[in-house]
């Protein structure tokens, strides 16, 4: 993405959507060791868990693009404009988010997680191909 910004000159954007149902989570907030156990699912803690992974991801992949001009732009209506980050915007009033949404190691922790397992994912599928993932330095 860094990449064809540069050679384009065109703005590359990332969008997340989150909501507040990431307070409801399971209390570790991502059960990394038992995210497919059925006995201990709950369709609302499993939704929770998947809102605070957007905030998680999101969060991991601004410091990993550090240098970047990472901002929040959030429009309630055609003329507001508002930067902030790490905030949500629920019925125009801002809210902090969950306190596991600001843990940086938990969010290198689902990083690490996902590429584990997209890696091994792909390279069954595609075992010729060595798989590299999270160059951001291009």
């Amino acid at each position: 993405m860094k990449a064809t910004a540069k050679s384009t000159g065109i703005e590359g954007r990332i969008v997340n959507l989150s909501s507040v149902a990431h307070f409801h989570t399971y209390p570790k907030g991502i059960q990394f060791d038992k995210i497919n156990d059925e006995k201990i699912y709950n369709d609302k803690m499993a939704y929770g868990q998947s809102k605070l992974a957007n905030l998680l991801h999101a969060k991991e992949l601004s410091r990993r693009l550090k240098g970047a001009s990472n901002y929040l732009l959030c429009r309630a209506e055609p003329t507001s404009q508002g930067s902030d980050t790490g905030n949500t915007l629920l019925t125009v009033t801002w809210r902090r988010q969950a306190d596991a949404g600001e843990n940086d190691e938990l969010a290198k922790q689902l990083w690490d997680f996902s590429e584990e397992l997209i890696s091994s994912v792909l390279s069954w599928l595609w075992p010729e191909t060595i798989l590299r993932f999270c160059d951001l330095s291009a």
